[in-house]
């Protein structure tokens, strides 16, 4: 049976799979700046494309590394770190660089199973 209220979409991502290196770098600087995706300087920060800027912060959004806070009106989201994504990636965490397959399954079970549809 099909929730009603249930969004689903495959955008956000400008195309690009997620990349290893991606996901430590996204919560790494939205550990340093909450508000790094939209900065002007993000492409600098995160040393990639501003397309990519945008996928980045999709696929840490969709595998709940990140999550946002309601925005007030007329500002961007506030992204954090998740409690999973501080465990996985920071550097004393579990796996920072995604080494072992069961950070990976990890991953997959927690992107496959995500119930919100990220909109860029």
């Amino acid at each position: 049976m099909h929730n009603k209220t249930t969004k689903y979409g495959f955008s956000g991502h400008e195309t690009f799979a997620f990349r290893y290196g991606w996901l430590k770098k996204g919560i790494d600087a939205v550990q340093s700046n909450p508000n790094v995706f939209n900065s002007e300087d993000a492409i600098v920060c995160l040393g990639v494309g501003k397309n990519m800027v945008r996928s980045i912060q999709h696929w840490c959004l969709a595998t709940r590394l990140i999550t946002d806070q309601p925005k007030p009106e007329n500002q961007h989201r506030v992204l954090h770190v998740t409690e999973i994504g501080t465990k996985l990636l920071f550097n004393d965490g579990w796996d920072p660089y995604l080494e072992d397959f069961a950070s990976l399954w990890l991953l997959h079970w927690l992107l496959a199973t995500n119930p919100v549809n990220y909109p860029a």
